[in-house]
């Protein structure tokens, strides 16, 4: 009975320091494409200086078939509200051996543009390149006044052939992470942690008394 009573103490303590987290910001996303899907990674407008995203696994057949890229560009998909453009930096490809920059007419891009048709192929000169191993990378300005709807994102395009022929495109999308809701804080937030461990000591005082 001591036992039950006193682990039945410890519970609530630790709900009450936990209470704190409710309604925080969220934490900033990793931004990792880790795999061939649609949605691969999410980013935190209000965060830090910058983040990092890496666009991976391409593993479409045709992709991997073709032997020359020919295009990289970036758009969103109109869900963005406020604080356009999203601000890319420090753009690079992995071409199978190095990171390069090679054939692309700038390392900067301002997304804008909700289509592919429209936006700005920063890829002037086609490349070879070692389509398995192709990673595209690059790091997201920080913009607190950004803001969307649920499910605004933006997303890379690129687009390789071969030799001109058989053209195959491949996006990455990126969500904005959405903007949590104000929780009602819990009884034991308003009164304070040291409120819920003095009930504490005071449950295993009663505990001792009895036992």
């Amino acid at each position: 009975m001591t036992k039950k009573l006193s682990v039945a103490g410890f519970a609530v303590a630790a709900v009450a320091s936990s209470a704190f987290a409710i309604g925080a910001a969220p934490s900033k996303a990793a931004c990792l494409s880790a795999s061939a899907v649609t949605t691969c990674a999410t980013f935190d407008n209000t965060g830090s200086a910058f983040q990092e995203v890496v666009d991976k696994a391409y593993t479409d057949a045709q992709f991997l078939l073709n032997n020359r890229l020919d295009e990289i560009k970036f758009t969103q998909n109109g869900g963005f509200t406020a604080g356009l453009p999203i601000v890319l930096n420090n753009i690079e490809y992995f071409n199978g051996t190095s990171w390069t920059t090679a054939g692309l007419s700038q390392t900067t891009y301002n997304v804008t543009s909700m289509s592919s048709l429209t936006a700005l192929d920063i890829l002037t000169t086609s490349q070879t390149f070692t389509q398995s191993l192709f990673q595209l990378r690059y790091t997201i300005a920080a913009n607190p006044s950004l803001t969307g709807v649920a499910g605004a994102a933006f997303e890379s395009f690129v687009r390789n052939s071969n030799n001109g022929a058989t053209q195959q495109s491949q996006t990455r999308e990126h969500e904005l992470v959405p903007t949590p809701s104000t929780a009602v804080p819990s009884p034991f937030a308003i009164f304070g942690v040291g409120t819920a461990f003095g009930f504490s000591r005071r449950i295993r005082k009663q505990i001792k008394s009895f036992a």
